[in-house]
């Protein structure tokens, strides 16, 4: 609470009587508030909360709290505490430790204890993303089972990073289990675009394409979004061949020159612009040349335009073309009755919302709300950058559909549920890079010596698991990270979890021995769902690696609901035995039988050549079957300097292969610049300079190696092979 909140609430106090509540971990902090008091107005470093709390895990965690207290206590002494009380349970007797401050003690059988949980407390180490969110449904379900009183409504999901697990939560998470197919119900309640409504989504995106650079990739974002793709007319086709001419036509950024000037490039460069590409897909359609022809000043026909792209060129220049003139109206500060009617023209232009009544119900209400609002303020202008935000809080009902509420598992990020109540408390995602995004930045000076009261984003998100933890009230659920997906190699668990465990363990010590059961603490899962360790009940476990996955062991029995496991393991496990004569598991040869027929009576000197230099590529491709994915090159939204290493290398290839055909550097560079993605003005000239110079010095170069009387010769090898036609294969080519 900053030193302005505490002076408001002091000048309240002088008039009317005053009660605050405040939500803290500990009795320890509201006991120990004349203790922090006199920290109250110095530096953070003077408030050490080891000499105030005695429970490691506290004064790890707690030092927000302690700071709270230092300054309420500035305005008041008189304290009482509320204890809602403990379950009976590991994770009751670790809330009472937090409650009572008890101190920490030295646990000498770690390994034991870490086996002597009784669920209350689980910690799920996991492959990915994925895999978190199906163990974590398995986990849910093992503890509705095994308590008729629970029910959906009981539970809460908090999620740290909901952009990457919100759109495989509910496809996931839903999935029918058991004979009878019964599901979790789940509510995502949150306002992130992660749990928005298509039609909140692709209105917030539109609205920020009009406020920003519109560059390649946030365009065709937008284009994606369905109901954009549906007003426009567009099908995944139509989304790809945007995609493929964003890359061969090197867009970059701007709808045109006027709006790149806005950023304080000069004007006339329109190379990597909307339009400039617009302008080249157009007179691909009119001009059909392998070379690029110069159409109009500046503008080369793009040779690799079908009769199918005709429409989605023309559907792409009229989306182009309405965004650019809805630019324009949004510029500069206006009142909110002239948003309202942008907002109105971005929703007719752009958003689809057919067949979906409560979406264009909502979106209605939200147009009511604006005006409405307007009637009351006719004079007051702001800019889009406002409207966005006022537009984003008046889509309460299109986002997330928060009124489902009933007996559903709901699913939000931390801040949203904090301090929320629920017998079952789950927290999925708490990896290392859970909460990347709270951190100081690096001209922020406030952090460089901080008083006591100012916002510290780290110890805030330890404050809140504190809370977390004494949300819940019979169970406590977290999942994370143990293994990397790509080599299963084992990832250590985050500061932030080793810290909880390690006091979930000096809980345990603290029992006795008769109330100690025999599970688990940390659940190590398997790589895949499909994997027999998830249908056994699993044993003690011993010091192997695969000791790890002990999840059958935790339940007692199988641990996945999900009966398409069983019948995958049973379809391989069958397919496996079905005595073919293949002991690869597959159930058929993994390789056909190639035969006599397999080798061809010819072969191609270049394509022996590129079986010696790349075997591997040779073999999947033309042996197995199987096309390679091209590797993908990461999208570069800036215009180009200079170029990189590899793009200075395919200049050069190409100055070069012009000079053997005769052509002089001077025809070959303005040729090359209507192809696009170069340096602007001086900066591309310097690059041809550059490349001229290389490139003259790799042919002299070379003509001190070969010579002037350097000629290509036919090449026929005829080489003995043992099989097919004749016995022999005749490599055929041409070498200098």
């Amino acid at each position: 609470m900053p030193w302005a909140e505490l002076d408001v609430v002091a000048a309240l106090g002088t008039r009317r009587d005053v009660r605050m509540f405040h939500l803290s971990p500990s009795a320890a902090v509201a006991g120990t508030m004349a203790v922090a008091r006199s920290s109250a107005r110095a530096p953070r470093r003077d408030l050490d909360p080891g000499r105030i709390v005695r429970n490691p895990l506290l004064v790890s965690w707690v030092r927000p709290a302690l700071e709270s207290a230092a300054l309420l206590s500035t305005l008041s002494a008189s304290t009482s505490q509320v204890d809602h009380g403990a379950p009976e349970s590991v994770l009751g007797r670790m809330q009472r430790r937090l409650f009572e401050d008890e101190p920490g003690r030295v646990v000498d059988d770690e390994r034991e204890l870490l086996s002597r949980s009784d669920g209350s407390v689980q910690i799920h180490r996991c492959h990915g993303a994925t895999r978190q969110v199906e163990v974590l449904r398995d986990a849910l379900l093992h503890i509705l089972k095994s308590d008729p009183s629970l029910s959906p409504r009981d539970v809460l999901v908090m999620c740290p990073d909901l952009e990457r697990f919100g759109p495989i939560i509910e496809p996931i998470m839903t999935i029918p289990m058991g004979a009878e197919e019964n599901r979790l119900r789940i509510a995502l309640v949150d306002r992130s675009n992660a749990t928005a409504s298509p039609v909140a989504v692709a209105l917030d995106a539109v609205l920020g394409l009009i406020d920003g650079r519109c560059g390649a990739l946030e365009v065709l974002e937008v284009v994606s979004l369905e109901p954009v793709r549906r007003t426009l007319g567009l099908d995944d086709d139509g989304v790809a061949a945007i995609s493929g001419w964003i890359a061969d036509l090197g867009v970059r950024w701007g709808l045109d020159d006027r709006h790149r000037s806005e950023w304080g490039y000069p004007g006339g460069f329109e190379d990597g612009t909307w339009r400039w590409t617009v302008d080249r897909l157009i007179s691909g359609i009119l001009v059909q040349s392998a070379e690029p022809v110069e159409t109009a000043p500046g503008i080369a026909a793009f040779d690799d335009v079908g009769g199918g792209d005709v429409d989605v060129i023309g559907r792409l220049h009229g989306f182009l073309s309405e965004l650019g003139d809805l630019r324009d109206a949004a510029r500069g500060d206006k009142t909110l009755q002239e948003w309202v009617g942008i907002v109105r023209r971005v929703c007719g232009a752009f958003l689809s919302a057919e067949g979906d009544d409560d979406l264009l119900l909502n979106i209605g209400q939200m147009l009511g709300e604006l005006e409405e609002r307007a009637r009351g303020s006719r004079t007051a202008t702001f800019g889009i950058a406002e409207l966005r935000e006022i537009v984003s809080s008046s889509l309460p009902a299109v986002r997330g559909r928060a009124a489902k509420w009933s007996d559903v598992v709901r699913v939000g990020s931390p801040s949203r549920f904090r301090g929320i109540p629920a017998r079952v408390v789950a927290i999925l995602g708490l990896d290392q890079d859970a909460f990347r995004g709270a951190r100081a930045g690096g001209d922020d000076i406030l952090a460089r010596d901080p008083w006591v009261g100012e916002r510290d984003p780290r110890a805030d998100e330890r404050l809140a698991l504190l809370t977390t933890i004494h949300a819940a009230r019979s169970h406590l659920v977290v999942t994370c990270d143990g293994y990397n997906v790509n080599d299963n190699s084992e990832i250590p668990m985050p500061v932030i979890l080793e810290e909880l465990k390690d006091e979930v363990v000096r809980c345990i010590a603290t029992m006795p021995e008769s109330e100690r059961q025999m599970k688990p603490l940390v659940i190590n899962h398997s790589r895949q769902a499909v994997d027999p360790a998830n249908l056994e009940a699993g044993g003690p476990e011993d010091d192997d690696h695969e000791r790890s996955r002990n999840a059958g062991a935790f339940v007692g029995g199988a641990w996945t609901f999900d009966p398409a496991v069983a019948s995958i393991l049973a379809a391989r496990s069958s397919g496996a035995a079905g005595g073919n004569g293949s002991d690869d598991g597959f159930g058929t040869p993994l390789l056909p039988d190639g035969g006599d027929e397999s080798m061809a009576p010819e072969l191609d000197l270049g394509h022996l050549v590129n079986a010696v230099k790349r075997p591997t590529d040779v073999f999947v491709s033309q042996r197995l079957g199987v096309l390679m994915p091209k590797d993908e090159v990461a999208h570069d939204p800036e215009v180009p300097l200079w170029p990189g290493s590899l793009e200075y290398a395919v200049l050069g290839r190409e100055l070069l292969d012009a000079q053997m055909a005769g052509e002089r550097t001077e025809e070959w560079w303005p040729r090359r610049r209507l192809r696009g993605g170069l340096p602007p003005g001086r900066l591309g000239d310097e690059v041809v300079e550059r490349l001229n110079s290389d490139v003259a010095g790799i042919v002299e170069a070379a003509r001190a190696f070969v010579g002037d009387g350097a000629s290509e010769v036919d090449v026929a090898l005829l080489i003995p092979t043992g099989s097919g036609p004749g016995g022999s294969t005749t490599v055929r080519g041409r070498v200098v």
